[in-house]
């Protein structure tokens, strides 16, 4: 899969992700946060407490420099 859109960075730090990528893969609730040297990954929780397994790493959402919003898997 390979899309992208562009998103604001609100004053706090915040993002609204799309819905159509939360969507498809299946992130709801809470999410885990990975910073890597250029990029930030955003998958879903491994370890959600209602017992929702994440499922395989490459499941995730990448921000990178310059506003660019990567999905990968």
């Amino acid at each position: 899969m390979s899309e992208r859109e562009y998103v604001m960075l609100d004053r706090t730090g915040r993002v609204q992700l799309p819905h159509k990528f939360l969507e498809a893969l299946g992130m709801e609730r809470r999410v885990a946060v990975d910073l890597a040297a250029d990029h930030i990954e955003v998958r879903r929780d491994d370890h959600d407490p209602d017992g929702d397994r994440g499922g395989p790493a490459a499941d995730s959402v990448t921000f990178a420099p310059r506003g660019s919003l990567r999905p990968r898997g």
